[in-house]
């Protein structure tokens, strides 16, 4: 709430008090001064205590971190890659135990080029 506001809701209430009896004047006088204290409390806002460690939102064939944009520390160029869409499969451990590609569902298998295996 802003002065301006407070200064309309001031003028409302002197209007009120003029066609009221004199008894209200002092709840009225209560009500401006609460008004004025609401309006001159300040709140300090606390930023929330961040965790240094952040959790990477990545696959083993990712270079990078959606979330944040790092390196991904597992990343590797060694990955295997999918038969039928050439998109990486991961790690060759991955790659095995991988029953489909998760690109593509084709469960055909994968090679790497570089160790010449194909499975």
């Amino acid at each position: 709430m802003d002065n301006t506001d407070l200064d309309l809701i001031e003028e409302k209430i002197k209007n009120l008090t003029n066609d009221k009896p004199k008894d209200f004047s002092k709840d009225i006088d209560n009500i401006n001064e609460k008004l004025k204290s609401i309006e001159s409390h300040k709140h300090e806002h606390v930023e929330p205590i961040k965790e240094d460690k952040h959790e990477h939102a990545v696959h083993s064939w990712d270079k990078t971190c959606s979330d944040c944009g790092e390196s991904n520390p597992d990343y590797s160029d060694k990955q295997y890659q999918c038969i039928d869409c050439d998109e990486p499969m991961g790690t060759k451990n991955e790659a095995e135990k991988a029953k489909a590609c998760p690109h593509c569902s084709s469960s055909e298998g994968a090679y790497n080029e570089e160790e010449g295996l194909t499975f």
